[in-house]
């Protein structure tokens, strides 16, 4: 709409001028003469044009004035980490700059100085603390925004701190309502249109309306071997039991789960790293390994299917958490705005989110899982809610 605005007023405006111009000769011409008659039908199709043209581009600017303030305020979270990159994300900042009412970008624990890419080696024990300065910030810039328009939430961020983010950043402003827009992507799955930012955003509200999607598959046995990166954390008996949960929304591997429908190799063996020592688990421990999965029929999930996900896939992990107790650890194959709608959901769902749930972080490549220091449990955000 902006470059129809742009020829609407600048046809106008040249229009207008070139209408002034004939007025010297109207004036000083002889009303009998031919050439008055010319100037004149001239210099009236002119302004008549110009006249025209600055009443579409006034009309279109209020038209455009409602759709900005109808799309909001868009908050940018970009907290890739270190070895991601995404030159989608450059031409995507530059196409919506006019898009929004305001854009916001959010600024992460590495622009404030911290130095900070969401590593998975001996400093993923800070991740906790980073995640809670992305919260801060947000709510800085939030507060500072015109109130009165929709916020609209744009995230590139590892899985686990997409869910941690919207639950904390809810938990502590109750009433602050986040609509999430999925942003461009050229993940694993593929290419996503560059244009998908113009669909609706998503509120992720608890809907019993919404259809059951996905289904838990297998239940196998596991086995996995524990370290610490905590020279402090108590080496306690590990608690039973134990379950590994693993949501995945396309068919993509993780860590020593085949893609799509191939069966894992049993028994199932894992090397974890217990970044926090927070687990309690210690030593070889046997795990319960549980995969809810939906796969697209499609490369990709369409955008109106990504609430009834995240909400099935929310009450598939507070059931199993209900059945089961003990130590929970949560992997994930999805796509962020459906992870993130998940956190908003867990601040909705009270005492049916688990009490305590731990990320199992995957690189992508070799070399031992991670469990960062970042409670996505409802514990969590009790400091949040006293705020």
């Amino acid at each position: 709409m902006a470059p129809a605005i742009a020829v609407a007023f600048t046809t106008g405006t040249i229009s207008l001028g070139g209408a002034i111009s004939f007025l010297p000769g109207i004036i000083t011409s002889d009303a009998s003469s031919h050439n008055f008659l010319v100037e004149v039908g001239v210099g009236s199709a002119l302004l008549a044009l110009a006249v025209s043209a600055i009443f579409v581009g006034v009309r279109l600017w209020f038209r455009r004035r409602r759709l900005l303030d109808s799309r909001g305020t868009a908050y940018i979270v970009n907290e890739s980490a270190k070895t991601w990159t995404y030159e989608e994300k450059r031409n995507f900042s530059t196409r919506i700059q006019t898009e929004f009412a305001h854009i916001i970008r959010v600024p992460g624990p590495d622009e404030l100085g911290s130095n900070w890419k969401w590593p998975l080696d001996e400093n993923a024990h800070k991740w906790s603390g980073k995640v809670d300065e992305l919260v801060y910030a947000f709510w800085a810039v939030q507060y500072n925004d015109n109130q009165r328009t929709r916020n609209s939430l744009f995230i590139w961020a590892w899985w686990s701190v997409s869910l941690a983010f919207t639950l904390r950043a809810i938990s502590g402003r109750r009433g602050l309502v986040l609509g999430i827009r999925r942003r461009p992507s050229e993940g694993r799955a593929g290419r996503l249109d560059p244009e998908a930012w113009r669909e609706p955003p998503k509120s992720f509200t608890i809907d019993p309306s919404l259809p059951d999607v996905g289904a838990p598959g297998a239940i196998w046995k596991a086995t996995a071997n524990f370290g610490s990166d905590d020279p402090t954390a108590k080496n306690a008996a590990s608690p039973k039991p134990a379950t590994l949960l693993l949501v995945r929304m396309s068919p993509g591997a993780w860590g020593p789960i085949p893609p799509g429908d191939e069966t894992p190799a049993q028994p199932i063996h894992l090397t974890l790293r217990d970044a926090g020592g927070n687990t309690g688990l210690t030593g070889t421990v046997d795990l319960e390994f549980r995969e809810w999965r939906a796969f697209p029929d499609t490369r990709h999930h369409a955008w109106e299917n990504y609430e009834p996900l995240a909400q099935s896939a929310a009450r598939w992990i507070s059931a199993v958490w209900r059945e089961r107790g003990g130590v929970v650890l949560l992997g994930m194959v999805a796509m962020p705005e459906a992870v993130a709608g998940i956190g908003i959901l867990a601040t909705q769902m009270g005492e049916s989110w688990p009490e305590h749930l731990w990320p199992v972080m995957w690189n992508g490549h070799g070399g031992p899982m991670v469990i960062p220091d970042l409670d996505l449990g409802r514990s969590a955000t009790r400091y949040w809610n006293h705020q």
